[in-house]
């Protein structure tokens, strides 16, 4: 494929970064930052440590989120449904929740 008429090749030379990952998540590193990163010894395993919570520990994820989260506390009128660890590594992991209803954090019109 390398021999293929539409493939170029390019070199970068880093200067600096600029990560940019989604609603307030964004940040910056120095080339010499990006030079001395390792890999996330956890990551490798994200995807099986999820997939088995996900499958034989919900109940216990949506007692970790409904524990830790101030606006997820227990409310029997509007339950927790659904916890899904959507990914872990050595910072933690993002867990989608779904409620009975949706909640809205949004100010209303009036």
């Amino acid at each position: 494929w390398a021999s293929f008429g539409d493939i170029n090749w390019f070199r970068l030379d880093v200067e600096s970064i600029r990560f940019v990952g989604g609603f307030a998540r964004a940040g910056s590193i120095s080339a010499e930052e990006y030079k001395n990163a390792k890999p996330d010894p956890v990551a490798e395993f994200g995807a099986a440590i999820s997939g088995h919570m996900n499958e034989d520990h919900m109940s216990a994820t949506i007692a970790m989120v409904q524990g830790e989260v101030p606006s997820l506390e227990p409310d029997e009128e509007n339950p927790v449904e659904e916890a899904i660890i959507t990914s872990v590594d050595s910072l933690g992991m993002y867990v989608k929740v779904t409620r009975k209803e949706a909640v809205s954090f949004l100010p209303k019109s009036f």
